[in-house]
């Protein structure tokens, strides 16, 4: 079913469609249903498609309890593109799930609820939004991958793996169990985990840190890259592409020192049981 609801009759009708609220926006919503479709165990899952305007200097910001998250460019300057996979158990659950995309000030946000027992409800997110936007992305279960966006990113998912691609700006990412991959990164880049392993590679400047509390730690730098370097692991291998000082002999080990003039930040390294790595590009 594909349904088209102009400007004025927004905040009227994106509610009884498909169960989603959109205001002061021009809205698409596209919705299909399919049985047993979770691939573990019975239940039934809905998509829905959502169309908002969004200027440049907006902020994205996605938050779900349970669901994943992917969010990247998308080929429409001005527009976030919203696609939305509802999951349960039954056709009743699924009812109850509501999915909203709201231009609110400076924020387009995107996230869902659920009327009553939201037991074994989710839903993930494929969103395509305009690469000048700053994103803050946020689950409680669920992998987060974004890529692309110019003004930086906020991160955290409650279980669950990140990964960040090409993204400009300082970039705040948290997982409490799962790894991260951060790739091609171009500014501060903050990284931790309670549960796996971390990697990083690009140009990297300002405050930077990668920390696990179980898992290695790896740093892929340019030849040239100008850093101050200090990292530490309580149980594991040290290894340095760069000419660092590294001490201790036994599980404890640290290195340091800097590489070029250090002009650009520091970069801590940290892992409480895992290797630590430095390698160049």
């Amino acid at each position: 079913m594909r349904k088209a609801i102009g400007a004025a009759a927004c905040a009227a009708g994106a509610l009884a469609l498909a169960g989603c609220v959109v205001a002061g926006c021009t809205v698409e919503i596209r919705t299909d249903s399919g049985e047993d479709s979770l691939g573990s165990g019975p239940g039934v899952e809905e998509r829905v498609e959502i169309r908002v305007e969004a200027a440049d200097g907006k902020v994205l910001v996605v938050e779900g309890d349970a669901g994943s998250i992917d969010a990247g460019p998308g080929p429409e300057p001005g527009f976030v593109t919203v696609r939305a996979l509802k999951r349960a158990p039954t056709e009743e659950g699924l009812s109850r799930i509501r999915v909203h995309a709201v231009t609110h000030g400076d924020e387009v946000r995107v996230g869902y609820s659920v009327e009553g027992d939201d037991d074994e409800t989710s839903v993930s997110f494929t969103i395509e939004a305009p690469a000048s936007l700053r994103a803050r992305l946020r689950t409680g279960a669920g992998s987060i991958r974004v890529e692309g966006f110019q003004g930086g990113v906020e991160v955290h998912t409650g279980a669950g793996s990140v990964e960040t691609t090409a993204v400009q700006g300082d970039q705040e990412i948290g997982t409490s169990a799962g790894s991260v991959r951060v790739n091609a990164a171009d500014g501060r880049v903050r990284a931790e985990t309670s549960a796996g392993s971390i990697r990083a590679s690009g140009r990297l400047r300002g405050d930077c840190s990668l920390v696990t509390k179980a898992g290695s730690v790896e740093a892929h730098l340019p030849p040239d890259a100008r850093l101050r370097v200090e990292g530490r692991t309580a149980a594991g291998s040290v290894r340095s592409d760069f000419s660092l000082s590294v001490e201790g002999k036994y599980a404890a080990k640290s290195l340091g020192g800097t590489l070029g003039d250090g002009s650009e930040g520091t970069l801590r390294l940290e892992s409480s049981a895992g290797s630590i790595s430095i390698r160049k590009e």
